[in-house]
Order: structure tokens, then C-alpha cells, then sequence
């Protein structure tokens, strides 16, 4: 019932005590980086107490001091890679070359341009893709 479903909300946040000594119903923001969630925390069964734990900071209404936002939590090399493949090749196959197909043959007959071997190099790449 609802009814049961807020009663265990208020008990999961009466249980969270504090976050990192700032009382979590004095606290009116909390930092939570995602990236530093353990792998235990993201579960079905974890309380609202394990997520406040997880909290690095907490601010009060006046909010977080400024330029206390602007750190960013470490990222592996090998991520940083395949997101400067990913993004291109995503954009190429379904962002580009969908409109450009069909425009390709077009622009061949009426400007001369691109050369056939232009177009059948997309069509491959489009099929690769």
C-alpha cells in the first residue's frame, strides 16, 4: 500500500544519522559521486542510509561554497579512448551518413561531385558501421 511504502521511506531516512558529520535532515544538499558509489550500493536492497554514507559533502539552504563543484572524479585512460572512437563513429552512422546517402548520387548528377568511388566508400563504411 502507499501508505506502507512512506512509512519505509521516513524510517530509511530517519535511519541515515549523519553524512559525514553534517545531520542528514539539517543537511539541505548532498554531494554524491556516482563514480565512487561501491558496487554494493546498487542494489535493490540498499537503504537510503547506504546512499547517504556515500555522500562526500553536504551544504546547508546557503548551498556549497563556490569552486567547491569543480573537481571531477578520475576517469581510466582506456574510457577516455573508447569515447573518442565512440562518438564519432556513432555520429558517422547515425547522424551522417543516413542523409548523406541519398544525397550523394544527387549531388553527383546535378554538381559533378562526389565521384563514385566517393559514394560507393560511404556506402561501405555506412554497412561497416
Amino acid at each position: 500500500s502507499p501508505d506502507a511504502s512512506a512509512v519505509a521511506a521516513e524510517e530509511g531516512v530517519a535511519r541515515s544519522q549523519a553524512c559525514n558529520g553534517v545531520a542528514a535532515s539539517s543537511a539541505e544538499y548532498h554531494l554524491l559521486d556516482l563514480a565512487t558509489v561501491p558496487r554494493s550500493v546498487w542494489t535493490v536492497n540498499s537503504s537510503v542510509h547506504d546512499w547517504h554514507a556515500c555522500c562526500s559533502a553536504t551544504a546547508s539552504t546557503a548551498g556549497f561554497p563556490p569552486a567547491s563543484l569543480g573537481k571531477l572524479a578520475p576517469c581510466a585512460l582506456w574510457i577516455q579512448v573508447e569515447r573518442c572512437i565512440f562518438y564519432p563513429v556513432y555520429f558517422l552512422s547515425f547522424s551522417f551518413l543516413p542523409f548523406m546517402l541519398p544525397v550523394m548520387p544527387l549531388s553527383r548528377i546535378f554538381l559533378g561531385f562526389p565521384r563514385v568511388r566517393h559514394i560507393v566508400g560511404m556506402c561501405v563504411l555506412q554497412v561497416l558501421l
